[in-house]
């Protein structure tokens, strides 16, 4: 029995060791994701007629590496931020939600969203329709979602507003923290 409390003990002291992340490469990294989503979702339409897999392919990768861009742009602002463990989750409401309250109101200034709610809004939906906290509602589990979609057998994406709210965390990190490059 005390053997199993040591290793127990271990694994506790393994995970309180603060990992280093590197926000300025954090933020490289979500724009390289954001380049490669824009130029699949560009070259997608060239393909639906003469090669139907990769239009496929090119449909399911936009929405995962958008998500991914979003999530670690937003751990990247949580990083400056906080300067401590960052959230082990891929929930991109639950990443927003964690930032500090003047960070959260500067994004949503940005996309402050829609007051009238269009037909087809879920019911129940607690942010302005188009406003940056409902499309990361919309979206927390996105990259779960979409890596698994062949089990749900649908799925939707708004892919212009994803990248829209990446351009704006983005550039509201760089605005803060600078961007060299």
């Amino acid at each position: 029995m005390p053997e199993k409390n040591n290793r127990n003990q271990r694994r506790s002291a393994v995970r309180r060791e603060r990992k280093q992340f590197d926000p300025y490469r954090m933020i490289e990294n979500a724009k390289s994701l954001q380049r490669v989503a824009k130029e699949l979702q560009e070259k997608s339409v060239e393909y639906i007629e003469t090669d139907s897999l990769l239009f496929q392919g090119q449909l399911l990768a936009g929405p995962i590496l958008l998500s991914l861009a979003v999530e670690i742009a937003l751990k990247a602002l949580l990083c400056q931020e906080q300067k401590k463990e960052l959230p082990r989750t891929h929930d991109l409401l639950k990443l927003f939600q964690h930032l500090e309250p003047g960070t959260q109101e500067s994004l949503q200034a940005h996309m402050p969203g829609l007051t009238m709610l269009p037909v087809g809004l879920p019911e129940g939906a607690p942010y302005p329709h188009e406003s940056l906290p409902e499309l990361l509602w919309a979206h927390r589990d996105a990259h779960t979602h979409w890596r698994y979609v062949h089990e749900k057998l649908w799925a939707t994406c708004r892919p212009v507003q994803l990248d829209q709210a990446l351009t704006v965390i983005i550039n509201s990190y760089s605005k803060r923290w600078g961007y060299p490059g």
